[in-house]
């Protein structure tokens, strides 16, 4: 298919399997890699990121060599979580210029994880995110799970929506209820 961007959106047409989102990714960093910008933040369709509080997080950040997300590990692949991770512009453009380093055998966050482990680049552990469950939250910084008491939920810019039964439309609901408690929180009618 052919790729367009259409005002703000970039828009790819690929079948969605793990090759498909590689692929996807890397037509989005290369179509932006010139482009003027500090970090590029890489986010997943269940993830609500708070704008403001996002931009305060990343004001101490480096401008260069920035790999940051909670962590995971598939296969002795360490990566940072899909759900949210920010990739300095610097990193953007070392993954456009050796893209064809990639294959499709992991899917995009994976594959990155492998890719920044090949080349010395380790993942900032100061990610913020709280995972909503039906049955409650899950709060990290990092891939360490915090106490709620030791936990400061004003500082969080990432929340992920984790509904088990894959149903969309109670996703939005939780959208739209995040939405208005965290607008409620800080000032907004």
């Amino acid at each position: 298919g052919r790729n367009k961007k259409d005002e703000q959106d970039y828009i790819t047409y690929f079948r969605e399997d793990h090759g498909a989102v590689l692929k996807k990714t890397l037509a989005f960093f290369e179509h932006y890699v010139n482009e003027d910008y500090d970090y590029i933040l890489r986010v997943n369709d269940g993830a609500y990121i708070d704008i403001p509080v996002m931009l305060e997080f990343l004001k101490d950040k480096p401008k260069e060599r920035f790999y940051c997300g909670v962590q995971g590990n598939v296969v002795g692949i360490d990566f940072a979580s899909g759900s949210a991770f920010f990739l300095s512009k610097d990193l953007v453009r070392m993954i456009v210029e050796n893209k064809w380093d990639f294959h499709d055998r992991h899917i995009d966050d994976v594959a990155i994880g492998e890719f920044m482990m090949n080349h010395g680049i380790p993942i900032d552990q100061r990610a913020v995110r709280v995972i909503l469950h039906y049955d409650g939250k899950t709060r990290q910084i990092g891939s360490e799970v915090i106490r709620e008491e030791d936990f400061d939920e004003s500082k969080v810019y990432h929340w992920r929506l984790r509904c088990d039964d894959g149903r969309r439309d109670v996703d939005c609901e939780h959208f739209k209820r995040l939405y208005k408690t965290l607008n409620n929180k800080n000032g907004a009618s």
